[in-house]
């Protein structure tokens, strides 16, 4: 891989507020949105940890200390199902008509634009068939909405986040992955490596020698899509739609950035997948295979998943693992392209490519932040965090704290990275983590024997999410074999 290196900047000194002659610190303010923010987080991630590590703004507290993020994590108190909570209070604004009032996670960042943008609330709407395919509507409690009280049907992007691995807490948590980590097993993930291979080579090999490519739109995003259609075993003619509908369904990792017209189409998209998924589970029940789907559905451990929770997570391995596995190679790669010294380290030394990419994971992780909720009061960095807090962990930050890495603003593809958070830590820790893991390196072992140049140095990075992190486009030349 080549191109113009990137001077690195000279690490700053830390800022001591109170050393004569210095002039107060201005307040420090949390704001994802800002298009500063977008090119680069982490200056403002090591104010943040330097000077407020636990930080309280717009009614959550902002941690940024690896240790304290970590310690969050590991913290079976602090619940995982915040997520369920905002979609249904989401729901509940656009069925009555009302506008958000503070717009969810948008408005609690700080971006006034993009919190204006997610709160146009423009019609009453209760999206998506109730029924669909997954069965009869689950009747919901009246939800207080002002001075009145709604009943209605629980829509089906409300029904996907509440039965969610990703957002459950124990014991229905333990209860869950118990059953899939008898799917995603180490061996079973290592079994892809043939299929991950094949569809990699695939998609380079559509690309004309020393022709231009977006290495986001033409490898990185279909990769994941297509490997995941592969492991379940998907029919040819439902895998166009796979993409597709994951991008709709995604609003619901960010449920403050919704509008009524994305919760129509996530609601839709979910009935869609389901409609697919439903008589593929009953058949794979009947006759497994060794695709995801008939792991699922045939895993016990004293007890079965339900047709429901196979199609649940199906979805799910879309919704939580594409983007973030489109971005961790664009990321990857971006990096190795700026830093062209470890580009040659690497291409001298294949066998550091698991290395180059768990430090691509910390030095610029797709997923930077998440959200836990408080469930009981507690003392973090010094800071009285009480039950019903919301508290909002800065992945991103905790990858570069000195604390836990030295010379953690450095790409240093020798360095031993096992401590990141990229994945997160404890019973929520990414699932699927070491699929991603794997698609990264076979990216990387085809993309090294290649001349690879970046087209430009200005990178349009992802504006659509706040908790992601990724270019939008990657503009580059591939020359030579990428085998």
């Amino acid at each position: 891989m080549s191109t113009t290196a990137h001077s690195q900047r000279p690490a700053a000194e830390p800022r001591r507020p109170g050393d004569a002659g210095e002039d107060p610190p201005a307040p420090i303010t949390f704001r994802p949105f800002g298009s500063g923010f977008r090119r680069d987080p982490y200056p403002h991630y090591r104010q943040l940890r330097e000077e407020q590590p636990v930080h309280k703004t717009l009614g959550m507290w902002v941690l940024t200390h690896h240790a304290d993020v970590r310690a969050v994590l590991h913290d079976r108190s602090f619940s995982a199902a915040l997520i369920p909570s905002q979609i249904s209070t989401q729901t509940e604004r656009f069925a009555s008509g009302s506008r958000s009032d503070g717009v969810g996670e948008a408005a609690q960042a700080g971006g006034a634009a993009e919190a204006a943008r997610s709160g146009e609330v423009r019609e009453a709407m209760r999206s998506g068939d109730a029924a669909g395919a997954s069965g009869a509507a689950r009747p919901m409690d009246a939800v207080a909405h002002g001075e009145t009280r709604i009943a209605r049907a629980e829509t089906q992007i409300e029904r996907l986040g509440r039965t969610s691995l990703v957002f459950t807490d124990n014991p229905e948590h333990a209860r869950l992955r118990a059953l899939v980590n008898r799917a995603f097993t180490a061996r079973a993930i290592a079994e892809l490596r043939p299929t991950v291979t094949r569809v990699a080579e695939e998609l380079l090999g559509r690309v004309d020698g020393g022709e231009p490519l977006d290495l986001i739109a033409d490898f990185a995003a279909p990769l994941p899509v297509a490997v995941l259609c592969e492991w379940m075993a998907l029919p040819e003619d439902s895998r166009a739609e796979a993409g597709p509908r994951t991008r709709d369904i995604r609003f619901l990792l960010e449920p403050g950035l919704m509008k009524p017209a994305d919760l129509a189409r996530a609601n839709a998209a979910v009935a869609a997948f389901t409609e697919t998924l439903r008589p593929l589970i009953v058949a794979r029940r009947a006759t497994p295979g060794d695709d995801l789907i008939s792991l699922l559905a045939t895993a016990s451990t004293g007890g079965v998943l339900t047709d429901d929770e196979v199609a649940a997570l199906c979805v799910m391995c879309f919704v939580a693992g594409t983007e973030t596995t489109k971005y961790l190679i664009g990321n990857a790669v971006l990096a190795l392209l700026r830093h062209p010294e470890q580009a040659a380290r690497l291409r001298a030394d294949p066998a550091l490519v698991p290395a180059a990419v768990a430090e691509a994971l910390r030095y610029d992780c797709p997923l930077q932040l998440t959200k836990r909720l408080a469930t009981r009061e507690l003392e973090i960095g010094g800071a009285r965090i009480s039950a019903g807090d919301q508290v909002l962990l800065c992945l991103g930050a905790a990858n570069r704290d000195p604390e836990a890495f030295d010379r953690p603003d450095e790409f240093d593809i020798t360095r031993t990275a096992g401590d990141h958070l990229a994945f997160g830590h404890g019973m929520h820790g990414c699932l699927g983590g070491a699929l991603a893991t794997l698609q990264a390196e076979i990216a990387l072992e085809l993309l090294l024997p290649a001349d690879v140049d970046l087209l430009g140095t200005d990178i349009d990075w992802q504006d659509d999410s706040f908790i992601l992190r990724g270019p939008n486009r990657l503009p580059v030349t591939l020359r030579g074999s990428t085998r």
